[in-house]
C-alpha cells in the first residue's frame, strides 16, 4: 500500500488553477477559459497525512518520486481514452534560443519566444521524458485531442485547439511536489 491518496478538490483548487493557468504562456491562458466555461473535476495526489490541500505553494505535501509516475499513468490514461491525442508541455523557462533545446529528445514546437514539449506516443518513457524536459515551475500542461496535423506549420493554432478541447489540464502545486489535475468527467 503507497502512502500517498488521490483526492478530489473543491472549488477552491479551480480558483487557484485559473488564476496559475492566466498567468502562465499561450497554453496556459487558453486552458483558463477551458477549465472556466466546462464542470469538470481536479484531483492531486498526496501523503495520505498531509491534511493541508488548500495551501497548493506550501512543500511537505507529497514525495515527486510518487507523484511523477502518477501523472505519467493519469495522462497516458487519459490518451488512451481518446485516441488520437496528444500531451503538451508548457516550457516556462526556455526561449527557442536555449541551447540546451538541442539535446531534447520530445518533439518541440515554438510560438514566438515560447517554447513546448509535446508527446503523441503512449509510451511511457515518451511521456515522462516530456514532462522531465519541460519540468520548470510552474508546469502547466495538458491532454487534447490531436485535431490539427503535427506537422502543421502553425503552432499557435494546433495548441489553440488543443486546449479549447483539452480533456485534461495539469498544473504544478505543493511547491512542484505534486499536481492539480482538472479533468473533463471524473
Amino acid at each position: 500500500m503507497t502512502d500517498h491518496q488521490q483526492v478530489v478538490l473543491g472549488a477552491e483548487a479551480r480558483s487557484y488553477m485559473l488564476r496559475q493557468l492566466v498567468d502562465g504562456k499561450s497554453l496556459g491562458r487558453q486552458l483558463a477559459q477551458r477549465i472556466t466555461y466546462r464542470g469538470g473535476v481536479i484531483r492531486t495526489y498526496v501523503r495520505r497525512s498531509f491534511a493541508d490541500f488548500g495551501q497548493f505553494d506550501w512543500g511537505g505535501a507529497a514525495s515527486r518520486e510518487a507523484t511523477v509516475p502518477w501523472l505519467v499513468d493519469t495522462m497516458l490514461a487519459t490518451m488512451r481514452a481518446h485516441m488520437p491525442a496528444v500531451s503538451i508541455f508548457e516550457n516556462a523557462c526556455a526561449s527557442p534560443t536555449d541551447p540546451g533545446l538541442q539535446r531534447a529528445r520530445s518533439t518541440l514546437w515554438y510560438v514566438g519566444d515560447e517554447v513546448y514539449h509535446v508527446c503523441t506516443s503512449l509510451d511511457r518513457m515518451a511521456l515522462s521524458t516530456a514532462l522531465i524536459e519541460a519540468e520548470y515551475y510552474p508546469l502547466i500542461a495538458a491532454v487534447g485531442p490531436l485535431t490539427v496535423p503535427a506537422t502543421a506549420e502553425d503552432a499557435s493554432a494546433r495548441i489553440r485547439a488543443i486546449a479549447e478541447s483539452a480533456y485534461m489540464a495539469v498544473l504544478s502545486a505543493y511547491d512542484n511536489e505534486s499536481y492539480l489535475v482538472w479533468s473533463v468527467s471524473d
